[in-house]
C-alpha cells in the first residue's frame, strides 16, 4: 500500500475513532432520560407543591358532585320508593350512606392529604452533583408525582362503581314515573364524572410521562467492514436510534 493510501487510512481511522468516542459520550449522556427531560421530574413536583394549596379544596369536584347527586337522590328516595319492591326502605340508606360517604372522603383528603409538599422534602435531601444523586432525586420525584395519580385512579373507579350501583338499586326500587325515578336517573349518569374529568394528579402524572417518553438516545457501535478497493479490514460505525 502507498504512503498516501496509508496516511488516508491512518486520518479515517482517527476521525471515525473520534467520532465514536463523540457518540459514545453523548450515548452515556442520552442514557437517562430522567435526566434530559424538560421539565425534569423534580422541577415539576416543586412546581405543583407551590400550587398544591390553591388546588387542594377543587381537587375532589368530580367526585364529590357525583357524591353529591347520589345523597340528593336517597334524599328524595325516602318519599318516591315503592313498598312492594322495597318493604324494609333500604334503597334511600344505599344512596345516603354511599353519596354522603363520599363528600366525607373528600374532604378529609382535602384537608390531610398532600401528596407533593410531603414528597418534597424527602427529594430536596438528594441535592448531590453526582449522576447516582441525581438519578435518585428525579426517581424519588417520579415516585412521587405516580403515587397521587395512583390513588386518584382508585379513587375514580371507586367513585363510579359505588354512585352508580347506589343509583341503580334506589332506580330498581323506586315508584314508576317517580321524581325519585329521575333523581336515580341522573345519579347513575352523574356517576361518570369522575371518569370524564379525570384528577388533576392523573393529569400531572401523565403529561411528565409522555415528556420522558419524547427523549431517544443515540447509540453508537463501534464495527469492522470489508474495504472494498483492497479487501481488508477497516474501522466502521453503526448509529441506531432508540425511541
Amino acid at each position: 500500500m502507498s504512503t498516501n493510501k496509508r496516511c488516508f487510512h491512518l486520518l479515517v481511522t482517527l476521525v471515525v475513532s473520534s467520532s465514536f468516542l463523540h457518540n459514545s459520550v453523548l450515548a452515556a449522556e442520552f442514557e437517562y432520560p430522567e435526566l434530559m427531560v424538560t421539565p425534569k421530574a423534580s422541577e415539576r413536583l416543586e412546581m405543583e407543591a407551590k400550587n398544591e394549596a390553591a388546588h387542594r379544596w377543587s381537587a375532589h369536584i368530580p367526585i364529590q358532585v357525583s357524591a353529591l347527586t347520589t345523597f340528593a337522590a336517597g334524599i328524595i328516595q325516602f318519599g318516591g320508593k315503592d313498598p312492594s319492591k322495597d318493604p324494609d326502605g333500604r334503597s334511600p340508606l344505599a344512596g345516603t350512606i354511599i353519596g354522603g360517604g363520599w363528600l366525607a372522603t373528600t374532604l378529609l383528603l382535602s384537608a390531610y392529604y398532600q401528596p407533593y409538599s410531603n414528597s418534597l422534602n424527602e427529594v430536596r435531601s438528594h441535592n448531590g452533583k453526582s449522576t447516582r444523586e441525581q438519578l435518585t432525586k428525579e426517581r424519588l420525584s417520579e415516585e412521587a408525582l405516580e403515587r397521587p395519580a395512583a390513588l386518584a385512579r382508585r379513587l375514580t373507579w371507586l367513585s363510579f362503581l359505588s354512585n352508580a350501583g347506589a343509583g341503580t338499586y334506589m332506580l330498581i326500587n323506586s315508584e314508576n314515573n317517580s321524581l325519585a325515578m329521575v333523581a336515580d336517573i341522573t345519579a347513575m349518569v352523574v356517576s361518570f364524572a369522575p371518569i370524564i374529568f379525570p384528577y388533576r394528579w392523573r393529569t400531572i402524572a401523565d403529561e411528565q410521562s409522555r415528556y420522558k417518553k419524547k427523549i431517544y438516545a443515540p447509540v453508537a457501535t463501534g464495527i469492522v467492514v470489508p474495504d472494498l478497493n483492497t479487501g481488508k479490514i477497516s474501522p466502521g460505525l453503526v448509529l441506531a436510534f432508540s425511541f
